[in-house]
């Protein structure tokens, strides 16, 4: 077999070592017999035997000259540059002609890599024939080429050939020369010259795939390194190259039978490993591709293709930390590897340092950059970074070089959705759907978002043509539920959830969608069972423990709810999402040290994970721990130094402890990374409220309307600033911009309030009567009404509204509860029946006890009213009228002492409540 070219570029290869060890027993031949055998061998090819028999003779006489030059030479021929450069060092110290070996023992060191000892001892001098002086002079210009020498061993290499024209070696190291000099033509003038010659033909075609390769030919490449195999079979050097052109243009079939070769003829070598890891990569199966690799590594540490395949392979596991340290490894010693380049910047991103991977792409973003990955990269980055403004500038460069790529098109979209310009998003998902008729990712993605945006009919339509393309995908008919859902088409969206379920009995987002919509038709049961039946498979389902501790809140069972989420956190430690719904539960009930060990078990189990870490910190500061919560916050921003969402939470931190000037410091931060993030600039106004500086508060609100001139939220900010500094008036022109702007109810109930204060009762009841009129049935808008009516003591009027309110919705409990208080201040006989329809809806909801408690204890039915009032107190402990209703049922019941004990508590922790006036009186008559 013969050595392995040089290449073209920088990439390394193999060099295939076999482990071969003298014969245990030596027969009665003599040493020349021995050696005309090696001959013998060596003609045939046979380079395996020939060494045999070649130690057999060393055996015989370890001094023999020829032997050991034999050899030396044969070592050369199989790529063992260390082997042959001992036996050739040995025979010169034997005597052999220095003159005669000094190329071959070159050639040796030039595969050993030592390319400084070339310099210092291959050497022509007067005694030197012409032919080996012309092959010293390449051997010295190739070493001159690897230490970066390049204009000096271009030198060398002419003088090569003006001495003697038939080195191929010499052609070589031209067509480097000319490479390095961009001139891609006389590179390949060089190569055909090469060719013509009658020796290393195989190694020429292998410098002719590296030509086409540099030109961006694979299928010349692909023909060269096959002529090459079919002149030598077993060239190692052939058969990487083909499987790796063979991957890369989808050719599995043809890559595994000749990783299969590699195998055959390397058994358990690293060259036949890393193949077999490029096989692995190729077919996404990143385990074994990690575990191929493992084994390279272990026998060559710091192969580099190896090191940098297992930076690719830890991206894919997602392990980027492991990423990270393999791809610096390779970019130290190549430091402008664009593939390196690129997945390192990835990892950067995937590990929220989008600033990072911005330096780390610089490299490949020149402003004439056609580097359609990297801007791309650079695109995502910007878009990590919150700067959808910036990442569309990456992405336009990136189109205007590849304006067909249907992936780049989806990132554009999906870049543009985010900054919430959503026609122009669409239009570029609609482009990217066009551009890949037979594949269904950007259907998917336009489904969604239509979804997202309750255009329900487009909706429809993308999915309709993702089911032509995979018909009978369970994900397809979920996606026609949720679109039939939208458009409140319930019948058609029920058969496509139990179309999926049918395809797959187990699916989960078809089981919850079908719950969904058992709930709207008051099934909880047959919601709960659809859990349970999964349940009964896999008792441990964390989905499904999520679902019925959501069933269990729905329905007012707290504890119940709460124990599924405890029994999830417990069967899955390292789950987040049972913890995050936990939290909040204990904060509920004041239990801030089980808050407290859930957050740190989940940050224990997820040391890294930023979610974790702001658990802690939320949970810290709603204990009262303000120090803990300040070094928690700081570190999640450390950790996500470009998330203006972790600065926020450190400004909140800093406000409870009263730093005012350090949040102040910190908010602008996060306006120094994102100028136009509203919850920052909200939280910065409200502090120059607190501050006393309106007109610093105003200025950022004006900044806002100023910036996006057509969101409501800088004029919704504004007019929450006069209404804290007792403008309702001014407060009322900012609410109205912000209305006209975007007509949501919240904008208008903004309004109401501040027309209200302002003075404008008519005009502002009559607004949103109009309001009402136009849309009958939204009911937070009726239900805010309804308070205001009973806020400003027209019960009438605040009747009337829960009363169409029930038209609509019979079943609505806050509806159903509040109309049975209303009734009972108006000694109205329905207001019994109206409380118990509340609490058959709700029975574990302690507004619904407190109603129906309160009117059974004032309507005579003391005992049930009283066991009622106990459960809704035990249930909301803090609420003052419930322990007024309480205490006035034990008085009612003959337990005065117990009722004076809760009045007096009461009134101690809460002087002003609707019923404070009544609890005094009561606890004087005590």
């Amino acid at each position: 077999m013969t050595r392995r070219p040089l290449a073209l570029t920088l990439a390394l290869a193999f060099s295939a070592t076999a482990a071969l060890t003298a014969c245990d027993r030596v027969s009665g031949a003599n040493e020349q017999e021995y050696i005309q055998r090696a001959k013998d061998f060596e003609d045939q090819g046979n380079h395996k035997s020939s060494i045999i028999e070649l130690k057999n003779a060393l055996l015989k006489n370890p001094d023999s000259v020829e032997a050991r030059q034999l050899l030396g030479q044969i070592y050369l021929k199989t790529d063992q540059g260390a082997a042959s450069e001992k036996e050739l060092s040995r025979a010169l110290k034997l005597g052999a002609n220095r003159e005669a070996l000094q190329p071959a023992l070159g050639e040796a060191l030039m595969l050993m890599g030592e390319y400084q000892r070339i310099l210092d001892e291959i050497q022509a001098d007067d005694q030197t024939s012409p032919t080996n002086r012309a092959r010293i002079l390449q051997l010295r210009g190739h070493a001159l080429m690897k230490l970066g020498k390049v204009k000096e061993s271009c030198d060398l290499f002419e003088q090569s050939r003006t001495i003697d024209a038939s080195i191929p070696q010499t052609y070589w190291g031209l067509a480097q020369c000319a490479v390095a000099a961009h001139d891609m033509a006389q590179a390949r003038s060089w190569l055909d010259e090469a060719i013509k010659l009658p020796s290393e033909k195989v190694r020429t075609y292998l410098f002719i795939g590296d030509w086409e390769l540099l030109n961006d030919n694979p299928k010349a490449a692909l023909a060269a390194y096959s002529a090459a195999l079919k002149i030598e079979p077993d060239n190692l050097a052939a058969l990487e190259n083909r499987v790796t052109l063979n991957l890369k243009s989808g050719q599995i079939k043809a890559a595994e039978a000749d990783t299969e070769q590699v195998e055959k003829l390397f058994p358990k070598t690293p060259p036949a490993l890393y193949l077999r890891a490029l096989l692995f990569f190729q077919q996404q199966n990143y385990p074994a591709t990690r575990n191929a690799l493992q084994e390279v590594l272990q026998v060559m540490p710091n192969h580099l293709p190896s090191i940098l395949l297992a930076g690719a392979t830890a991206f894919e596991l997602g392990s980027y930390e492991q990423a990270e340290t393999h791809l610096r490894r390779y970019l130290t010693r190549y430091p402008g590897q664009a593939y390196a380049i690129r997945i390192l910047a990835a990892t950067q991103i995937k590990q929220n340092q989008p600033d990072k991977a911005l330096e780390t792409l610089l490299p490949l973003l020149s402003p004439n950059s056609r580097d359609v990955q990297a801007l791309i990269l650079a695109g995502e980055a910007r878009r990590s970074m919150q700067d959808p403004a910036r990442a569309s500038e990456w992405y336009a460069r990136a189109a205007a070089i590849d304006p067909k790529n249907a992936a780049l098109h989806i990132k554009i979209g999906l870049n543009h959705m985010s900054s919430r310009n959503f026609p122009q998003g669409m239009s570029e998902l609609e482009a990217a759907a066009a551009m890949t008729p037979d594949r269904h990712e950007a259907d998917n993605l336009l489904a969604l978002a239509y979804l997202d945006q309750k255009q329900y009919d487009k909706a429809l339509a993308a999915i309709q043509e993702m089911d032509r393309k995979l018909p009978g995908n369970p994900a397809v008919r979920i996606l026609f539920g949720q679109a039939y859902a939208g458009k409140k088409d319930y019948a058609r969206a029920r058969k496509s959830f139990e179309e999926a379920l049918a395809i797959d009995p187990d699916l989960f987002p078809a089981i919850a969608s079908l719950a969904r919509l058992d709930v709207l038709d008051n099934k909880t049961d047959v919601a709960r069972k659809r859990f349970e039946r999964l349940l009964s498979k896999d008792k441990n389902h964390l989905q499904a423990m999520l679902a019925m501790s959501q069933l269990a809140i729905l329905d007012k069972d707290n504890q119940a709810g709460l124990g599924w989420l405890e029994k999830a956190a417990k069967a899955h430690p390292q789950a987040l999402e049972p913890r995050q719904q936990l939290i909040p539960l204990y904060f509920e009930t004041h239990d801030y040290q089980k808050a407290l060990n859930t957050a740190n078990e989940a940050l224990t189990s997820n040391p890294e994970s930023p979610v974790a870490l702001d658990l802690l910190g939320t949970a810290q500061l709603a204990a009262g721990q303000k120090e803990n919560a300040l070094v928690s916050a700081a570190k999640l921003v450390a950790k996500m130094p470009r998330a203006p969402a972790a600065y926020l939470k450190l400004a909140q931190v800093q406000l409870s402890l009263g730093k005012l000037d350090a949040a102040r410091k910190t908010l602008n931060q996060a306006l120094a990374i994102q100028p136009d993030f509203p919850p920052v600039q909200e939280a910065l106004a409200n502090l120059e409220i607190q501050a006393g500086h309106t007109e610093a508060s105003l200025q950022i609100a004006r900044q806002m309307q100023t910036a996006q001139p057509k969101s409501a939220a800088g004029f919704l900010l504004e007019g929450n600033i006069h209404l804290a500094t007792k403008k309702p008036a001014a407060a009322v022109q900012a609410f109205a911009q912000a209305f006209a702007l975007d007509r949501k109810n919240t904008s208008l109930i903004n309004w109401h309030q501040a027309a209200y204060q302002a003075g404008n009762t008519s005009q502002a009841d009559n607004q949103l009567m109009q309001w009402l009129k136009a849309q009958p049935t939204d009911f937070p808008v009726r239900a805010y009404l309804a308070q205001h009516y009973m806020n400003t003591g027209r019960i009438r009027e605040a009747i009337g509204q829960y009363e169409t309110i029930l038209q609509y919705a019979p079943d609505n409990v806050l509806a159903l509860n509040n109309l049975a208080a209303l009734y009972q201040q108006q000694r109205d006989p329905r207001a019994l029946a109206i409380a118990e329809k509340a609490y058959k809806h709700s029975p574990k909801d302690a507004a619904t006890q407190d109603t129906l408690g309160w009117i059974l204890v004032e309507q005579g039915q003391l005992k049930r009213g009283l066991a009622l009032l106990q459960q809704a107190t035990a249930g909301v402990p803090t609420s003052a009228t419930i322990r007024y209703h309480y205490a006035f049922a034990l008085v009612r019941a003959g337990e005065a002492t117990q009722a004076r004990t809760i009045l007096r508590e009461l009134l101690a922790g809460s002087p002003k409540f609707p019923e404070s006036e009544e609890a005094k009186s009561l606890l004087l008559r005590l």
